[in-house]
């Protein structure tokens, strides 16, 4: 991680692109679960520091002079995700409500809005009273999502089921679903009647009853 963040930087890249991509690369891989858990303790130690080094750079004297800039950027920051989310979902045949309880979780512009910020203002793009708008901004649009999922699970509870629906399909291909059903050692119940069939009942395992 540290080295992809280096080379992202040598190459005149954020730090932050270089991370990205062999997160990506790393996804894919069948020891993602294992990378994840050793990398843990790294983003448990580091990202309280993170949010202490941004959020000491905020300040909030000036919130006064950029108010409704920020409730602005706040509102287009929602708005835009939840029309993209509407687009993309219509392209994929996607309802309505689906693609509103989709768009409004993707709202949360979390630790990569602020990295964006950062980078500007250590660049001199965004002012003082900019960066502090586009902090609030992302601490606002965390915050506010639980509680609009918490009040579209109860107008769309059908769309809050993770239940794929029948024209979905099957999640795996048939091929691929025999495949693992062949490696699964066969239910007791497959054997209930030869058991009840059999003098003693009970007294026969199954793996006794199955050879």
């Amino acid at each position: 991680l540290f080295l992809f963040s280096y080379l992202a930087h040598a190459a005149g890249l954020a730090a932050i692109v270089g991370v990205f991509l062999i997160g990506m690369i790393l996804a894919e891989t069948k020891d993602h679960i294992e990378i994840i858990e050793q990398t843990r303790p790294i983003y448990v130690f580091l990202a309280p520091v993170f949010f202490v080094v941004t959020g000491a750079q905020v300040h909030l004297g000036l919130m006064t002079q950029v108010l409704w800039f920020t409730v602005l950027l706040t509102g287009v920051a929602m708005l835009t995700k939840w029309l993209g989310s509407l687009c993309a979902g219509a392209i994929c045949n996607m309802s309505f409500r689906k693609g509103t309880l989709i768009g409004v979780g993707m709202i949360p512009r979390g630790e990569v809005g602020l990295i964006v910020a950062l980078i500007g203002s250590k660049a001199g793009i965004l002012s003082k009273e900019m960066f502090a708008a586009a902090a609030i901004m992302c601490l606002a649009t965390t915050f506010v999502v639980p509680m609009l999922l918490k009040w579209l699970a109860g107008v769309f509870p059908r769309e809050m089921e993770e239940t794929p629906s029948e024209s979905q399909g099957p999640i795996c291909p048939p091929q691929e679903m025999e495949e693992i059903h062949s490696g699964v050692e066969e239910p007791v119940w497959a054997y209930q009647e030869i058991i009840e069939e059999t003098p003693l009942g009970w007294s026969h395992s199954p793996q006794e009853v199955k050879s």
